[in-house]
């Protein structure tokens, strides 16, 4: 889905102290983009890992999980080396947000993750700005954050 480093935001893969700045340099780049041509999304419908893999993938991260489109998968990856979970109070933009039952995942915007965008399955795109907690959409629980430490 993504390929290390090919077209990153500074061709190479970032230092760890800069991957968040080079996420969002990624997600200032690419802006809004479709997800309806992403294999495997149901017309990117399904695509929110795949649309945050997009952007790691334009940062000049590897794709984050063994199945890139599988929000799950995306955590596992995390969890195992090469992420780290941070609590709200330590958020910053370019930490990745996952919803409770792991049923969705997106970008936080800004300090403390109050804005985070993530890939709209009514849009079929990468346009949806919400709540750290997505609006309740995903159960009402708390949201977990990640910062990725390993590129």
């Amino acid at each position: 889905v993504c390929t290390p480093g090919g077209g990153g935001v500074n061709g190479s893969p970032p230092p760890s102290g800069q991957i968040n700045q080079r996420v969002m340099q990624a997600v200032s780049k690419m802006g809004s983009f479709s997800s309806k041509n992403a294999p495997g999304t149901d017309g990117g419908r399904l695509a929110c890992a795949w649309a945050v893999n997009q952007v790691m993938g334009q940062a000049g991260i590897r794709p984050l999980g063994d199945n890139p489109l599988y929000v799950p998968s995306v955590e596992a990856a995390l969890r195992s080396g090469r992420g780290q979970a941070v609590n709200t109070s330590q958020a910053q933009a370019g930490d990745i947000v996952i919803a409770p039952n792991q049923e969705h995942i997106g970008i936080c915007m800004n300090a403390g993750c109050s804005q985070v965008r993530s890939n709209s399955t009514s849009n079929s795109s990468f346009t949806w700005n919400s709540d750290l907690n997505f609006g309740g959409s995903y159960g009402g629980g708390p949201s977990t954050i990640y910062r990725v430490t390993k590129p």
